[in-house]
């Protein structure tokens, strides 16, 4: 056995390093997306409409939000992705909501939202 990467083309390191480059500046804009549209978004005030189960695990009883919201491009709707088992939203309450829309990117934010699992396991 004389060397165990001998066998791998030297590409393929060039290659690893930028595919983890970009998984750790896409971690890094998931994880802060939450705090700048509540920092620099637009405030208006949503209805919840519907409140969810976990789509992952429809046997536990996290529930999260379904908001209607409108801006003056017209009426839209957020799905929020933070489930919890204790919700504190109820069908047709008004809400207060952030939004962000730069072309066809669309950010919004409940003042209660996380990001999830997503950039957490992208760090890794």
């Amino acid at each position: 056995m004389n060397n165990l990467f001998s066998f791998i083309p030297p590409q393929f390191f060039s290659v690893m390093a930028l595919v983890g480059t970009y998984c750790f500046i896409l971690a890094y804009e998931k994880q802060h997306c939450i705090q700048r549209v509540l920092k620099n978004g637009i405030e208006t005030e949503g209805t919840v409409i519907e409140i969810r189960r976990n789509p992952s695990n429809l046997s536990s009883q996290e529930e999260a939000p379904v908001i209607d919201f409108t801006t003056p491009n017209g009426s839209h709707r957020h799905y929020s992705s933070t489930y919890t088992t204790t919700n504190t939203y109820k069908v047709g309450q008004k809400v207060q909501i952030w939004y962000k829309f730069y072309k066809s990117k669309r950010e919004v934010a409940l003042p209660d939202e996380k990001p999830g699992n997503l950039p957490k396991n992208l760090f890794r």
